[in-house]
């Protein structure tokens, strides 16, 4: 597989439909994609999963309504571990009935009034059981780590090793990490992280950085403070190969935001900014 795979998020564009988004993803020189699961309708599902197959687009990850177990502040969540964990079973069901990639992303949310150590355990038996019901379909989990400013909002989870360190509670084989460089690029040990623990990172979300002004505000890869360059080739370096998937979040209040922008052009300033990173030291 071509290691540097090109793909967005569906994310990046929710001012689109799912078929608007196979359409302008192919045009910018998509080649997978990152499916979201609030865009499918399911009135209209057949019609939508025919049109997924037939894109050319390949699916790298799926993105479930409901990302955790126990909710968050910004995340969709049915109110209780129990609902949260009936809509993940959902999610992974509808992955596994009509074949819509082979990773399923998650976030931890979190546990009010409970410490790091006290969540450990409860994170990991959720997990251990959703791992064993996506093993029996042939489906991998990721965890993404998020910037510290979610911890306590949405994740229990900001870094790789705390990431490696769930999963190895855990101990299932097809538990993995979601690398998004906005929430990790910071750490100073990232690129140690990135060696060590290549062999669990099996999702990759692009995007860039500038001093945020407000908890939704990203850029289009090449247009801010990230070292995309040095980061994706240690990424390649250690024989990632799922793809770069751009996923950009912003907040529709600012007057520059990407989403108030030309969306198309977006996704064209996006592909370029990627070509041109690997170039960059």
């Amino acid at each position: 597989m071509n290691t540097r795979q090109f793909g967005f998020s569906q994310f990046t564009t929710p001012m689109w439909s799912l078929e608007e988004d196979l359409r302008q993803f192919s045009e910018a020189g998509a080649t997978c994609i990152e499916l979201c699961e609030y865009k499918l309708k399911r009135d209209q599902l057949d019609a939508q999963l025919a049109a997924v197959r037939t894109s050319g687009l390949r699916v790298s990850a799926f993105q479930p309504i409901v990302p955790s177990f126990f909710g968050g502040k910004l995340t969709p969540s049915r109110g209780s571990v129990e609902g949260n964990r009936q809509a993940l079973g959902e999610s992974l069901r509808l992955m596994a009935t009509h074949g819509l990639g082979d990773r399923l992303n998650t976030v931890t949310g979190v546990v009010p009034g409970r410490t790091w150590e006290e969540t450990l355990p409860l994170a990991a038996e959720e997990y251990r059981q959703l791992c064993e019901r996506a093993r029996d379909v042939g489906i991998k989990i990721l965890i993404e780590p998020l910037h510290p400013m979610y911890c306590g909002l949405d994740s229990m989870i900001s870094t790789l090793r705390e990431a490696a360190r769930l999963i190895d509670k855990v101990g299932a084989p097809n538990l993995g990490i979601t690398l998004d460089v906005w929430h990790v690029w910071q750490l100073p040990t990232v690129y140690d992280d990135i060696r060590a623990y290549a062999d669990r990172i099996w999702a990759v979300h692009i995007c860039d950085w500038r001093p945020p002004r407000s908890i939704a505000d990203r850029h289009v890869p090449g247009e801010g403070q990230i070292p995309l360059g040095k980061l994706l080739r240690a990424l390649e370096a250690v024989n990632y190969n799922n793809g770069y998937v751009v996923e950009i979040f912003c907040d529709w209040l600012l007057p520059d935001s990407v989403w108030r922008q030309d969306m198309r052009q977006v996704l064209q300033r996006c592909k370029n900014g990627f070509d041109k990173t690997w170039t960059v030291t």
